[in-house]
């Protein structure tokens, strides 16, 4: 057996794991598709954030445990971390996402007190306001944050020209009017 398939098996060993652990066992295709949606080619490190991920998932049953796996590595995959730190920002973004769910739901359980309403309304709020965050910190990594640029001084010298307001260019032809 190679060093990977004992890692990869290890998450059966009854040793290894506590109470709330999800017992997983994984082809290499498996890992390898794992590793995908984790943006990383380190084994270990995609089932890590997989185990990361998995316990804020909600997991009732048994026969939800398969699908709650599921849920975690396509919600990794619709995010596509093309490398490690983009794959635990998308850990961290999946797990934030889940826990705010959850405080929705529970404020709107029937038998919830207004009290308890209010504390998880605020409590989603707050993880809402920290994804959004998120997300545009992931933007910026993969460099696609706005860029603005503000002059707020200009001299023309004599004998010069300024335009004041927004130029745009006519779309096509260059800006010289030929096509």
């Amino acid at each position: 057996m190679k060093m990977n398939e004992k890692r990869r098996n290890a998450v059966n060993d009854t040793n290894q794991t506590t109470p709330n652990t999800v017992v997983v066992k994984l082809t290499k295709e498996e890992a390898e598709n794992l590793q995908k949606s984790f943006g990383t080619v380190n084994e270990d490190l995609a089932i890590h954030l997989l185990r990361q991920l998995s316990s804020v998932m909600p997991i009732e049953t048994e026969e939800n445990v398969q699908k709650s796996i599921q849920l975690s590595v396509a919600l990794q995959g619709a995010i596509q971390p093309k490398d490690e730190l983009e794959g635990l920002l998308a850990t961290q973004m999946a797990a934030v996402h889940n826990l705010a769910m959850r405080c929705l739901g529970r404020a709107n359980l029937n038998e919830q007190t207004t009290v308890g309403t209010t504390i998880n309304i605020e409590r989603a709020t707050k993880l809402l306001r920290t994804f959004a965050t998120q997300i545009e910190t992931l933007n910026r990594y993969r460099g696609k944050g706005q860029q603005r640029v503000t002059v707020e001084h200009v001299t023309v010298n004599k004998g010069g020209q300024a335009v004041i307001g927004v130029v745009e260019r006519p779309g096509g032809d260059g800006g010289d009017g030929k096509k």
